[in-house]
């Protein structure tokens, strides 16, 4: 698998911040099932998912 370019790195983890405030508009079914098949993908421990309450309510939709 190829690395990531730095610029990407930047983004996700050297200057990334919390994000603290949410516009009010509808996020479009596309996106989250998008969002929820890349959570499905993360780390896991002991058969834990701390994405998982998230993923279920994502796949209650697709």
């Amino acid at each position: 698998m190829p690395a990531l370019p730095d610029s990407a790195l930047d983004r996700l983890f050297r200057h990334a911040r919390t994000h603290r405030w949410w516009q009010d508009r509808p996020i479009p079914d596309e996106t989250l099932r998008a969002v929820a098949d890349l959570a499905k993908l993360g780390p896991t421990s002991a058969n834990f998912s701390p994405g998982r309450s998230a993923r279920e309510e994502f796949c209650a939709i697709a």
